[in-house]
């Protein structure tokens, strides 16, 4: 069994922050953090230089999980990569 993760409560809401939402992910809080810059969380909110994620949005974004990274790069022949007939 998972233990639960700490919770903090904003307006009623549970919320948690980046550390937290690492693990329930299983990446790095700097990705949380970058993820949650970037407005893929809902709710999300900016406390110093952190982020508190709401317990549902993050269980909502897990579910669905983004591809992470950076996206392949697409070669064609005539582009980077390619060799010159012989």
């Amino acid at each position: 069994m998972k233990p639960k993760p700490k919770q903090i409560l904003i307006a009623g809401v549970p919320h948690v922050d980046c550390g937290e939402a690492a693990r329930v992910l299983g990446v790095t809080p700097s990705r949380v953090r970058q993820i949650a810059g970037q407005g893929h969380i809902p709710g999300a909110v900016r406390y110093g230089v952190s982020w508190l994620i709401p317990l549902r949005a993050l269980r909502e974004f897990a579910r669905h999980p983004r591809p992470l990274g950076r996206p392949p790069k697409v070669l064609s022949s005539k582009g980077l990569g390619a060799h010159p007939p012989s």
